[in-house]
């Protein structure tokens, strides 16, 4: 079983789609890391500047989510 990312910890593809499989916060925490991986990919292959931008603080967000849901943020 795949334990909750830890604070500034982005998971791989493979990690947030294997899920931590132990609650249903743990299970919403890897999808979110999951979108938090994509839209960093995204923010790399946006053309315009704004499109970058909204991607890279769509990660962010996810990360935080993700840090929320695994208990490492207050």
């Amino acid at each position: 079983m795949l334990a909750a990312p830890g604070p500034g910890t982005l998971v791989t593809d493979e990690q947030a789609a294997a899920g931590t499989g132990g609650s249903v916060a743990g299970d919403i925490a890897a999808l979110c890391g999951l979108a938090a991986v994509r839209l960093a990919r995204a923010a790399v292959e946006a053309a315009g500047p704004g499109d970058q931008a909204a991607c890279d603080r769509a990660a962010r967000c996810a990360q935080r989510i993700c840090e929320l849901l695994a208990g490492a943020g207050a």
